[in-house]
């Protein structure tokens, strides 16, 4: 198991030489960490959909991952009246804030094959299994439609109450490629399987949270951002539970900074998380 906080080989140089350069501006970007499962009274259990990404990737190749992106200008547009708690527990505008939930739910769909939508009545879509699902799929993934326009050709309702924050993550000032991504966390819906289904993946797959921290630095690599949600997870014994504990409380955005000294430089991420990190490798170590 890898501790997030360590810096990769060479890493430490990297730094210095963007030291004084200008922050490049974060994009904003969403990621859906999508769950199910659990075992009662068995920390670790749940499980995650994570997707690898190719090897040749610009940005973070190679490594496990939430399905996510960025958010599109067209994204804001796809939904109605989002609940005021949304623009609240995000701390931005109600455009912003429905721009970020589409923009979770529309990668998740490019990425992963899974919809959170339904008719007008709101029941969420439990069949995907016709042809022109995928068609419509890969209109969005390639931008010859636009989440809002799919929905409405469709006849479909975003389902944003399946949805639940969890916690902003904003890249180092020393990376020269950045993003503002907002962790959103939803159950996996009855009836649909998610899967590779995208370019920007090469395999994808459930794994539980123990497992997942266990072979982070062995059987797979990981970024601090994915390893320390599946700390945070590591807790809950059910979906229902994690997904309802994302609204319960506003979790400190992070913005990871070099900490340490000349002699053992680390990331450091902030007292909440070094907490949660604490409280989990051990029980990871031990098995």
């Amino acid at each position: 198991m890898i501790d997030p906080h360590a810096l990769p080989v060479g890493f430490a140089a990297h730094i210095r030489e963007r030291t004084g350069v200008e922050p490049v501006e974060p994009r904003a970007a969403a990621t859906t960490v999508l769950v199910r499962g659990g075992r009662p009274g068995v920390p670790g259990s749940l499980e995650v959909f994570l997707q690898r990404r190719p090897a040749g990737m610009a940005f973070a190749p190679d490594m496990l991952v939430f399905p996510g992106g960025g958010v599109d200008a067209s994204d804001a547009l796809a939904l109605g009246a989002l609940p005021p708690a949304w623009a609240q527990w995000l701390g931005c505008t109600a455009d912003e804030a429905a721009a970020i939930v589409c923009a979770a739910a529309r990668e998740l769909f490019e990425e992963a094959g899974v919809l959170l939508a339904g008719g007008a009545g709101c029941a969420n879509l439990q069949e995907l299994s016709d042809p022109a699902w995928e068609s419509d799929r890969r209109a969005l993934e390639t931008r010859r439609t636009s989440m809002g326009e799919f929905l409405l050709d469709r006849g479909l309702v975003l389902r944003s109450d399946l949805l639940a924050p969890w916690r902003i993550w904003t890249t180092p000032v020393f990376e020269p490629k950045r993003f503002r991504a907002h962790f959103l966390i939803a159950e996996a819906p009855a009836g649909q399987a998610p899967r590779n289904a995208s370019g920007e993946s090469v395999s994808g797959g459930w794994v539980t949270v123990a497992d997942a921290l266990r072979g982070a630095g062995k059987a797979h690599a990981m970024l601090p951002p994915q390893i320390l949600m599946c700390a945070e997870l590591f807790e809950f014994d059910s979906a229902a539970a994690a997904v309802q504990a994302g609204w319960q409380r506003r979790r400190p955005e992070v913005q990871p900074h070099l900490g340490g000294d000349a002699d053992n430089p680390r990331l450091e991420f902030g007292t909440e998380l070094d907490r949660v990190w604490d409280e989990v490798s051990p029980a990871i170590q031990s098995e």
